[in-house]
């Protein structure tokens, strides 16, 4: 159904509420691209550690190999 205005300080009103509202949404958008970003970099910092660590038990691995070939 369509609003039946009487007055152009109606339609203003209107017009205003619906920018307002298009605001607010904007910012919502903004706050949950935000929390996303942030939750993914805890995340990421979390796997870049287990990668690190992944990567150095690896070395170690290696090495013991390595040393157990040579000391023989």
């Amino acid at each position: 159904m369509r609003k039946k205005y009487n007055s152009f300080e109606e339609i203003e009103e209107d017009l205003r509420r619906w920018k307002l509202k298009s605001e607010i949404s904007k910012e919502q958008i903004k706050l949950i691209n935000n929390e996303f970003v942030h939750e993914f970099k805890s995340y990421k910092w979390i796997i870049d550690v287990f990668a690190q660590m992944k990567k150095y038990g690896l070395l170690l691995l290696i090495e013991r190999y390595i040393f157990k070939k040579w000391n023989k």
